[in-house]
């Protein structure tokens, strides 16, 4: 994977947020219910699911989980490609030499 492939001028938790919504959308889950299911308030999960506010690792866990995808999936640049890539690492997700 090249370093072009990723959007560096658009924050990264707003990528993020963008993959969470899209698999949320697939399963058909609403942030109402996310927030009744965790038990965090859905103006919680809003803020996390437009991009105002980072999911952290515990967030991310908890909807991966819960829509039984891995961790890793929510992790896009805007699609087809993956930041990690897990045959070689972090280095090679940011087009960096491994």
């Amino acid at each position: 994977m090249s370093a072009e492939t990723i959007d560096s001028t658009r924050p990264a938790r707003e990528a993020v947020a963008d993959e969470v919504r899209a698999a949320m959308a697939r399963r058909r889950l609403t942030g109402r219910e996310l927030a009744r299911r965790t038990g965090k308030s859905q103006p919680y999960w809003s803020r996390r699911l437009t991009g105002e506010v980072a999911f952290d690792v515990d967030d991310l866990s908890s909807v991966a989980a819960y829509l039984e995808v891995p961790v890793v999936s929510f992790f896009r640049d805007g699609g087809a490609n993956s930041y990690y890539d897990g045959r070689a690492g972090q280095a090679a997700a940011y087009g960096l030499a491994a």
